[in-house]
């Protein structure tokens, strides 16, 4: 039946039914017991509620009648005049005859009836002890314990391929934590142990290490890098050097072969090469008025003015290559401070961290004199590629210990995982027994 509380059903013309009939339910009951004499329409009250909910009338099936539909209506009826109206707290719903056969509006709030018939009442007691559930099985509604019980039945199927999953994959933990103990060179003799031991070197010492050789490396080629320029500097300078006392040495020969009073020379040559330039065959000479001379004197002033012109510029090539030199001597010492101060950094980063036993350092401090630093980068010059495959190394022994603890967090996950389950089996399992012994 429904579950809201029943009010009233009332019935048109259904076989006892001549008349349209209305039973009250007692407000608050949830039994209602229908009695009366032989043909007083027990069975009519019976057929009105399967009417409604199944759309069948038990009392006149399996009688040997054929189609039963045409003793449905009461006499003097049609099947159209048969309905039957059921209130309850919740929603009314009303059924009638049409083409296609009983009609319930609204069909969502239809009930549900199941009615024990005197016949299957016999047919239970005649039936066996483990047949008797079927025959009442319709009446006896166990769904919510059997949705219970498959419910549990389905946690302890889905925790035991839990528990079976946790198990397979801390086989596979352990596998993997062998594998790299076996990588490790098999130390002590068993793998969990030893993985156990490396967990308490601290986590940060491997990037200190690395971080320490990254610097170390880095101060060794920039110290490397300025004394290559400090040296192609060294040779720039004594190119410059070189070239300002060739210079000087070209000024002084034009120096030699003019007067002291060059000024005064010079301007009295222009004069005479102008004169020349106007008698371009003198007869004496216009200072003189010697005839001695005469007859080479525009070339004689050529020559002498000549001499001046490659004195002054020979006097500014030496100043362009005495500047040039100067340029050179400051970069030069730039290039020498800069070298010195990666010196310096090399040394502080060799000084200030404690190295293990397997990293090789430079053999002696670096020198104090720039003439000697190239011997010593020579001799040393294999570190850095040392320094580097420490890097390397230390990277990788980071990688495996970073592989190694999350094998070890995943092992200790799964062996807890495994530790609930196993708990859990079998209380749920004896839980389900004791439910399903209940329902039986």
């Amino acid at each position: 039946m429904s579950t809201a509380p029943l009010k009233a059903l009332t019935i048109e013309h259904l076989r006892g039914s001549v008349l349209p009939f209305t039973l009250c339910f007692e407000k608050g009951k949830k039994l209602t017991v229908v009695y009366g004499e032989n043909g007083s329409g027990k069975s009519t009250i019976c057929d009105a509620f399967e009417f409604l909910a199944r759309g069948q009338v038990g009392s006149i099936e399996g009688r040997g009648l054929g189609k039963t539909t045409r003793y449905w209506a009461t006499l003097g009826k049609d099947l159209t005049d048969v309905a039957v109206t059921l209130e309850t707290s919740a929603a009314t719903c009303r059924a009638s005859v049409s083409r296609t056969g009983v009609v319930a509006v609204p069909p969502e709030h239809r009930p549900r009836v199941e009615v024990l018939r005197r016949a299957q009442i016999l047919k239970l007691l005649e039936a066996k002890p483990g047949e008797r559930y079927e025959a009442v099985r319709r009446f006896v509604d166990v769904s919510g314990v059997e949705t219970s019980e498959a419910a549990l039945r389905e946690a302890i199927k889905d925790l035991t391929q839990r528990r079976d999953t946790a198990v397979t994959r801390i086989q596979e933990n352990r596998d993997t934590i062998r594998h790299f103990w076996e990588e490790a060179g098999s130390p002590g003799a068993d793998p969990m142990a030893w993985a156990e031991q490396q967990m308490t070197r601290a986590p940060g010492s491997f990037d200190t290490e690395i971080q320490a050789l990254e610097d170390l490396a880095r101060a060794y080629t920039r110290f490397s890098e300025a004394v290559e320029q400090y040296l192609a500097a060294d040779e720039q300078t004594e190119v410059a050097r070189t070239a300002a006392r060739d210079a000087e040495a070209e000024c002084s020969k034009w120096k030699q072969r003019v007067a002291a009073d060059a000024s005064d020379v010079v301007e009295l040559l222009e004069a005479a090469k102008a004169y020349l330039a106007r008698h371009t065959v003198p007869s004496t000479c216009p200072l003189c008025e010697g005839t001695e001379h005469v007859s080479n004197l525009a070339d004689r002033v050529d020559q002498r003015l000549d001499a001046f012109v490659a004195l002054r510029e020979a006097q500014a090539i030496a100043r362009t290559c005495t500047a040039a030199a100067d340029r050179a001597e400051e970069s030069l010492a730039a290039r020498l401070a800069e070298a010195q101060r990666y010196a310096n950094e090399l040394t502080q980063c060799q000084d200030g961290h404690t190295w293990p036993a397997d990293v090789r350092l430079p053999s002696s401090p670096i020198p104090a004199l720039s003439e000697h630093w190239l011997g010593w980068l020579t001799r040393n010059a294999e570190l850095p590629a040392s320094w580097r495959e420490h890097i390397r190394r230390r990277e990788d022994t980071k990688k495996f210990f970073g592989a190694l603890k999350r094998a070890l967090n995943t092992h200790a996950a799964n062996l807890r995982a495994e530790g609930e389950l196993a708990a859990l089996l079998p209380p749920l399992r004896r839980i389900l027994e004791i439910v399903e012994e209940e329902r039986r």
